[in-house]
């Protein structure tokens, strides 16, 4: 006989916390993550509305007022300035509402602090999306990555990117201890590293000083000031195709030189990787080497795996740029995706020329004439006699940099604060000049100076040329105060406008005028590149 069970000896099953899926965990602690930093960014902004907007009582009705008016002067949209007005003329907003709204406003406007490890987690997140893959890939990133070469070069980067970024190892649904020394890579990323592109320097650093990684700016500058032995190349500009025996040229000359300019690094790059897929080392990719055609002149880097005809549309590729790491952006190797390429400006109008599934590309229309001149030209790469110095040592002398660096500002100057691409252009035209030698420092100096208070300027076939003067702006003294310039200025006001040496301090408004009104009657009021400039009228 059976014994019986009383239902008062039975237990309940006991009730369970369901188990959260790893991936959905780490779904919310990114979203998390977001709205955290969405509201530092818009208390970043109240503090400063406040600050700018309040006196020894709080917030003061007329400072807001004030604030909200020169915000909504600076707004690029319409839409954006009737908001800004229509909310500061809301009687029912207290001014601390008002505040705070306008500061949500604002920090909606840019970027979070991680959204470069954001925009990665996204794609890592249709790259790995269960948790099986997602706890393998924790365990041992390296070991992920080493054992699917199945995926794309760019899914593989971005699980690189991700393995390496503190933000997602610190991520509660990841918590992953990382010893200091340890550093995550791809086969792409491990065959860029041999190059040792930081020890590289950028020979155009001066010029485009904007573009250098503010955290290594002394560095960079340093090193562009190298000197170096080969021939020189400032100046010469990306060319309408390439080949690959010019390519691997170009590529030995700047590694003996170990300086260059953007379209003499990305043929750099583009010879290490295409010579490890020659030697089955790397496995086969999409090389293009492609250039930026903009105002101030031609960025040129390689896209990998960039698999169709438009350049407008850049997604699933990666970006090597080698002149980025020798411009101070050095933790990935030159490799980037379009989350953190830090030229974002310099990835539209696009043209290819070199593509190494279809060994000639020329971006110009043109018969197959105009196709074998192109590729005549590219043969003997920039380093041809035809084009270039014999080897001798080259290097810019002091006087030189001084008109560059003072050239740079000016031209800087001409596009944010005068927005005259007509003057900016200019001063990038004697950049050149003084680089070449086709124009003296000295002259370069005062002609910028006089072009850049012209009333008038045009650009004519040959060159540039312009007329009459505007009022001086007292914005503008900053850039002929700097300590380099003044130098030049404490020689040139004696010789030409009078007095000591002793009795220039700084150039003020009134100094300014004099100098202007000097250059005005000794000074042609014109240029033409590539010829000495050394003019003066009676």
């Amino acid at each position: 006989m059976k014994a019986k069970v009383e239902k008062s000896q039975a237990k309940a099953p006991e009730k369970t916390t369901p188990m959260i899926p790893r991936v959905d965990q780490f779904i919310n602690d990114l979203d998390r993550l977001i709205k955290f930093e969405e509201k530092l960014v818009a208390e970043m902004y109240l503090k400063k509305i406040k600050a700018a907007s309040s006196d020894k009582s709080g917030l003061n009705a007329e400072l807001l007022h004030s604030t909200f008016i020169k915000i909504a002067a600076s707004a690029e949209l319409e839409k954006d300035k009737a908001w800004i007005l229509s909310t500061e003329s809301k009687d029912s907003l207290t001014l601390e509402q008002k505040a705070r709204r306008l500061a949500r406003f604002l920090a909606k406007k840019v970027e979070i602090p991680s959204h470069v490890s954001v925009e990665h987690f996204r794609e890592f997140l249709g790259i790995i999306y269960t948790d099986s893959e997602l706890l393998s890939f924790i365990e041992n990133p390296q070991k992920y990555i080493n054992s699917h070469p199945n995926l794309t070069a760019h899914q593989l980067q971005v699980l690189q990117f991700v393995a390496n970024d503190p933000v997602f190892n610190r991520l509660p649904s990841i918590n992953r201890v990382v010893p200091s020394n340890t550093f995550i890579y791809t086969p792409l990323t491990a065959h860029m590293a041999q190059l040792g592109l930081d020890n590289y320097g950028s020979m155009d650093a001066l010029r485009f000083d904007h573009c250098i990684n503010p955290d290594f700016k002394e560095d960079i500058i340093e090193k562009s000031k190298k000197t170096y032995h080969g021939p020189q190349v400032i100046g010469m500009g990306v060319q309408s195709s390439y080949d690959r025996q010019s390519i691997a040229k170009t590529a030995s000359q700047v590694k003996k030189m170990q300086i260059g300019a953007c379209h003499t690094f990305a043929q750099l790059a583009a010879d290490q990787l295409l010579t490890s897929i020659e030697k089955r080392q790397l496995n086969p990719m999409h090389i293009k080497l492609v250039s930026h055609k903009g105002g101030l002149g031609s960025h040129t880097f390689l896209l990998i795996n960039h698999n169709s005809d438009d350049l407008t549309d850049l997604s699933g590729c990666l970006f090597v740029d080698p002149w980025a790491v020798a411009m101070g952006y050095r933790n990935t190797y030159g490799i980037f995706t379009t989350a953190n390429y830090p030229y974002p400006g310099m990835t539209t109008n696009l043209e290819c020329s070199y593509d190494n599934q279809a060994p000639i590309v020329s971006t110009k229309q043109g018969n197959s004439l105009a196709q074998e001149l192109n590729r005549s030209l590219s043969r003997g790469g920039f380093f041809s006699a035809s084009n270039s110095r014999n080897q001798t040592e080259v290097k810019l002398t002091p006087q030189q940099r001084i008109a560059i660096q003072y050239l740079t500002e000016l031209m800087k100057y001409a596009e944010n604060t005068l927005q005259n691409g007509t003057k900016r252009d200019l001063m990038n035209t004697l950049i050149d000049a003084v680089m070449n030698e086709s124009c003296t420092a000295k002259t370069a100096i005062k002609q910028a100076t006089l072009a850049i208070h012209a009333r008038s300027i045009e650009k004519t076939e040959t060159g540039f040329t312009w007329k009459g003067k505007m009022p001086i702006d007292d914005s503008i003294l900053p850039i002929l105060n700097t300590e380099s310039i003044m130098k030049f200025w404490k020689a040139y006001i004696p010789e030409s406008i009078g007095g000591s040496k002793e009795e220039v301090k700084n150039i003020d408004h009134a100094m300014l005028e004099k100098i202007v009104d000097t250059l005005n009657k000794t000074e042609e009021r014109e240029f033409t590149p590539n010829s000495p400039q050394e003019h003066k009228l009676n």
